[in-house]
């Protein structure tokens, strides 16, 4: 960024600093097949008629988390643009 203002100060007003987003991304590597995932249930005591609800339950709290974070440190909401999880699932 610096070299662009260098380069193009005469014609630089001002500039501001600072992120306009997060983007949340990755894996649980524990999650990446279904014997791992198995594994990772037993060891936790989640059935199997379960999973789906406890996989949207942490889904859930982490984009809570995030928002509460947003607001408390930043002054400013989550706003959600794509939507990650179809609500038929």
């Amino acid at each position: 960024m610096k070299s662009f203002i260098d380069r193009f100060s005469n014609l630089v007003k001002g500039t501001i600093s600072g992120f306009d987003r997060i983007v949340f991304k990755g894996l649980i590597l524990p999650l990446m097949s279904t014997s791992q995932v198995m594994t990772f249930c037993r060891a936790r005591g989640i059935l199997n008629k379960n999973y789906k609800e406890w996989i949207m339950d942490q889904t859930k709290s982490i984009i809570n988390g995030a928002d509460q974070y947003a607001r408390t440190h930043c002054g400013r909401p989550v706003i959600h643009g794509v939507r990650l999880m179809p609500e038929g699932l």
